[in-house]
């Protein structure tokens, strides 16, 4: 094998390792929906303070049943083919991690003082805001994007606490919703490339593909 030979295999390799990497399904449609849910839920809690409790009672209720049979409609196969699943496992270690301490920081927090319950918003914002940044660093950037905003809301909640759920929550779930509606064009572009192969390829087999 000669030296130009092994610099065109050397790219080629580089190339479809490439592509692999970019072929991730971040399963934005959770993203989407916990968007929408926040977008409603604080301000909705701001609005009619009195009303938190039923309010976050149904909101997580609601979320938490259309996010189960979410994860089991789009579960049920894999949506690409040749999937990179070391990303996608990055993105879900990201995404547990990044809740799991916001849910720790809500019992906790309160209890023991250091903030009050109704700034719990504002933390949660600063709790989206590194989720978003992470999923932005192994991912896309406009999840970095998102981040930004949704730091900013934070900071100007901080500021306006009667106001924080008003704030953050519009904040919280456009940056959620955005980025989360521009990956899923993403994995739909993937799967109708994957079946215009499929197709291409039964084509070339029945001979129906002209020279």
């Amino acid at each position: 094998m000669n030296e130009n030979q092994a610099s065109q295999d050397l790219a080629f390799v580089r190339d479809l390792i490439g592509r692999t990497q970019r072929r991730v399904d971040a399963h934005a449609y959770q993203f989407i929906w916990w968007g929408t849910i926040v977008l409603l839920w604080y301000p909705l809690a701001n609005v009619y303070p009195s009303l938190w409790g039923t309010i976050m009672g149904v909101a997580l209720g609601v979320g938490s049943v259309g996010s189960f049979l979410l994860g089991a409609w789009h579960g049920r196969r894999p949506r690409i083919a040749a999937e990179s699943t070391v990303v996608s496992r990055q993105l879900g270690h990201i995404v547990f991690a990044c809740i799991g301490g916001g849910v720790v920081l809500s019992v906790a927090a309160p209890m023991t003082g250091l903030v009050e319950g109704t700034s719990m918003p504002t933390i949660w914002a600063l709790v989206y805001a590194v989720m978003t940044y992470m999923v932005g660093i192994v991912y896309t950037s406009e999840w970095r994007w998102a981040a930004v905003g949704i730091l900013a809301a934070a900071v100007v909640a901080m500021f306006l606490p009667a106001y924080n759920g008003l704030i953050v929550g519009p904040a919280m779930g456009l940056g959620l919703i955005v980025p989360g509606l521009l990956a899923e064009r993403r994995v739909a572009r993937m799967r109708a490339a994957d079946h215009q192969s499929i197709d291409e390829d039964s084509q070339l087999e029945t001979g129906t593909v002209s020279a």
